[in-house]
């Protein structure tokens, strides 16, 4: 699974029929980025490879719903998440990643862009599968 590019719509075959982009007001109402076999799916790409934690959008310094928001409010309607990481591809339910966020296994951090903050939550911490990428 190597990617040669880092924007979304070109990791991935839009074309097939059980894969596809989910419009834009399914992602920002809903929280999914695309559907795989009938299952909605949110997503996150990550630049740098670590292992040891997975991150959601906790807060924005512009108001709008995050993943954490939608996820403890139950709005949200993905099913998995998945974390794309340049080495490793992580899947989580988000029931998994609901219960460490109810049970506050997650740590506060702004982002670079001092705009957002994460919620870091450990791998330890939530029930993932994961494939190491060739």
């Amino acid at each position: 699974m190597k990617s040669t590019s880092s924007k979304f719509k070109d990791d991935f075959d839009f074309s097939k029929i059980n894969f596809y982009k989910a419009s834009d007001e399914e992602d920002k109402k809903i929280g999914i980025d695309f559907w795989l076999c009938d299952i909605p799916v949110a997503y996150r790409k990550y630049r740098k490879n670590c292992r040891k934690a997975i991150t959601i959008r906790y807060r924005r310094m512009f108001g709008g719903k995050t993943e954490f928001m939608k996820i403890l409010e139950g709005t949200t309607k993905a099913k998995l998440f998945m974390f794309d990481f340049p080495d490793t591809l992580i899947i989580s339910s988000i029931e998994s990643i609901k219960q460490a966020l109810l049970y506050h296994k997650f740590k506060i951090f702004t982002n670079e862009d001092k705009v957002t903050q994460l919620a870091v939550i450990k791998l330890e911490d939530i029930k993932f599968l994961e494939w190491e990428k060739e």
